[in-house]
């Protein structure tokens, strides 16, 4: 296996992880893979680790599928860029299932890897 397959799996083995955490609604997990300064940007704006919570616990998130997952390292940082297809409520609706990227930066913290940035470039469906 290259460093790069060995980059890439480690990488969609800590999102896969991710997901299935939130499906499983194992809030305390998910927490403890996110750092304590760890920021999300989604279309709703800038969140901190504690409003980033509270917007996971409503998505409903379920069927999740990662593509075309791409993962690169600097230093103890693994930045992973992919494309995510799932299903998720939001604003009193159901969210389109198409594929749409996303960005997640984790920082090797002692043994573990630890969320610290996540972007999601979906465009919200409003009510």
């Amino acid at each position: 296996m290259s460093s790069g397959e060995s980059l890439n799996q480690l990488a969609l083995t800590l999102e896969r992880k991710t997901l299935d955490l939130i499906e499983a609604g194992a809030w305390d997990a998910l927490s403890a893979m996110m750092a304590p300064g760890c920021q999300f940007v989604t279309n709703q704006g800038i969140l901190d680790k504690s409003q980033a919570m509270t917007l996971m616990q409503g998505l409903r998130l379920k069927d999740a599928d990662i593509r075309h997952l791409q993962a690169t390292a600097c230093g103890d940082a693994l930045t992973v860029s992919f494309e995510l297809s799932c299903a998720e409520f939001m604003h009193g609706q159901w969210q389109s299932r198409d594929y749409r990227p996303r960005l997640s930066v984790w920082q090797k913290q002692g043994a573990d890897y630890l969320c610290v940035a996540y972007a999601d470039f979906s465009q919200v469906a409003s009510a």
